[in-house]
């Protein structure tokens, strides 16, 4: 899922700690599991890895996603939509 930047001290800014690929700073969707149903969590501050793909999280965007996690597990926010999701097995 990503990593939290709390590690800083044993990753070089903007560098990748997976392969060394050159992170930048990008507004991603995080997908999650919550009470048996898929819930995507948009708009979420992120680094990204141009090349591998991994993500950063800081560790206030972390504590944010945790308090909307929440929320959404005791149905005290709504979504901003509802959408149908396919399922495919491998």
């Amino acid at each position: 899922m990503g990593r939290i930047q709390g590690e800083e001290e044993k990753m070089k800014a903007g560098i990748c700690p997976i392969c060394g690929g050159k992170m930048a700073d990008r507004s991603v969707d995080v997908a999650d599991n919550i009470n048996g149903k898929l819930v995507i969590i948009r708009g979420v501050s992120a680094e990204v890895c141009a090349r591998c793909g991994e993500r950063l999280y800081s560790s206030e965007e972390m504590k944010k996603m945790e308090k909307l996690r929440e929320k959404i597990q005791y149905n005290l926010v709504k979504p901003i939509t509802v959408e149908e999701v396919s399922v495919f097995a491998a």
